[in-house]
């Protein structure tokens, strides 16, 4: 099957098939297996948690960092707050609008391309991101900083003293710095 959500199993004569599930769902299956000593029975519990299946959180210009959850009903106000809360297979949506303010090594990193942080603008919106006088408009430079997927955002360098992006990838040693951006 080409749905990423059906879980396969095979075996011999009338026991292979496609189960589907959903995501997060925990199903037990039962294995029986019959031969010259007899039949045994084993049962365990799967969870299927697919690629990019973690929290969801929103950014907008109406939201409010002290007490909104950052769900898109009650978005949080800043992209310092809403990159606080992301884990490995977190997204950060951003609603439309200019945020004045920078990224400056405060996006927590994925650990591998099936985990990564994202960081994108809500469909159909323009997000622009502009500090108002800073170094950087991203910054990332820390060994923590990897598996990061930045999507459909501007990065507008008028107000910067110094580069758009600076990414330090730790000279000769790779892993010394931020990587996988």
């Amino acid at each position: 099957s080409s749905n990423p959500l059906d879980a396969a199993w095979a075996g011999s004569q009338a026991t292979s098939g496609t189960q589907s599930v959903s995501p997060t769902q925990t199903t037990t299956y039962t294995l029986t297996c019959t031969g010259a000593g007899g039949t045994d029975s084993q049962s365990a519990p799967v969870n299927v948690n697919p690629i990019g299946t973690g929290n969801t959180y929103y950014v907008a210009p109406t939201g409010n960092d002290d007490v909104n959850p950052g769900t898109i009903d009650s978005p949080f106000l800043t992209l310092g707050k809403g990159v606080s809360v992301l884990q490995p297979r977190d997204t950060l949506y951003v609603r439309g609008g200019t945020y004045a303010e920078a990224l400056r090594n405060n996006v927590p990193g994925g650990t591998d391309w099936a985990n990564p942080v994202t960081i994108a603008a809500f469909s159909g919106e323009t997000v622009i991101i502009q500090p108002p006088g800073d170094y950087y408009v991203v910054q990332l430079t820390n060994p923590n900083q990897h598996h990061i997927i930045f999507d459909r955002l501007i990065f507008d360098g008028t107000n910067t003293i110094d580069s758009v992006i600076q990414l330090n990838v730790g000279g000769a040693i790779p892993t010394n710095g931020a990587h996988h951006i």
